[in-house]
């Protein structure tokens, strides 16, 4: 590999050997992580969604109609 300008086995080298089995534990595990996010989020953004619905519909009973249609 030396011919093609490649060296092996850099000193300090971030890159560390890993076995398969902790690899695909690895990935496996930041998965199951990214999934948990992922629907905490969605709940995050269902409870927001209806907060502005609540604002909104408090805005029309206040305002009426008419008035917040003109507006937006």
């Amino acid at each position: 590999m030396s011919s093609f300008g490649l060296v092996r086995g850099v000193y300090g080298s971030e890159a560390k050997y890993c076995s398969n089995i902790n690899y695909y534990k690895y990935v496996l595990k930041s998965t199951k992580e990214k999934k948990v996010q992922e629907a905490e989020f969605t709940a995050k953004i269902k409870e927001l969604e209806a907060g502005k619905l609540r604002m909104k519909g408090t805005l029309y009973s206040l305002f009426g109609n008419s008035e917040l249609d003109k507006a937006e």
